[in-house]
């Protein structure tokens, strides 16, 4: 078990040097073209997520440039867009399933309820009726361009709790018995 663990990682930093290898080589300005390249291909393809996480390190890389400019005011115009998609994709009712340990015990929702530009937090009685413990106004984080974990897609609540949320399909294999 050892051994195959250290092969492993082994494997693991030869992969990484070689790769990164190329990439050390070329300067800010070159990944910063490049980044501006596929963000505009995204853009094109309307995958605006990824435009939008290119020009935003278009900008890590050198925020003083003009093309970092030039970035940044592509994404003052997809943001919007994008989150406005994220809240059409967030509405309806929502049944919190907790993945992980929950290190700070008390009271917590059961359901978390998107509706226009408002979140509603409910708790699940023994009478299994839904009784509203807090209401929030959509409000998300501002863009920073300077951040390196990109937060503007984050909610900002009144109490400063920022919550990041994410909708994914998840296909349920189906086994049918034919009789």
């Amino acid at each position: 078990m050892q051994k195959s663990l250290i092969i492993l990682l082994f494997i693991l930093l030869i992969g990484c040097k070689t790769s990164n290898k190329y990439a050390l080589r070329k300067s800010n300005s070159e990944l910063q073209n490049e980044n501006y390249k596929e963000g505009n291909a995204f853009l094109k393809k309307n995958k605006l997520e990824n435009a939008y996480q290119l020009y935003h390190l278009c900008i890590l890389l050198d925020e003083k440039s003009e093309l970092s400019k030039i970035c940044k005011n592509k994404i003052d115009s997809i943001l919007p867009i994008i989150r406005s998609k994220k809240i059409k994709e967030w509405q309806g009712l929502w049944k919190i399933k907790e993945l992980n340990f929950d290190p700070f015990p008390g009271l917590f929702t059961d359901y978390i309820e998107f509706k226009e530009d408002r979140i509603r937090f409910y708790k699940e009685m023994s009478n299994n009726e839904k009784k509203l413990i807090r209401e929030e106004t959509i409000q998300f984080v501002e863009y920073e361009p300077i951040t390196f974990y990109l937060e503007s897609l984050n909610l900002k609540f009144k109490n400063s709790e920022i919550w990041g949320f994410d909708v994914r399909k998840k296909i349920i294999q189906q086994d049918y018995i034919q009789q």
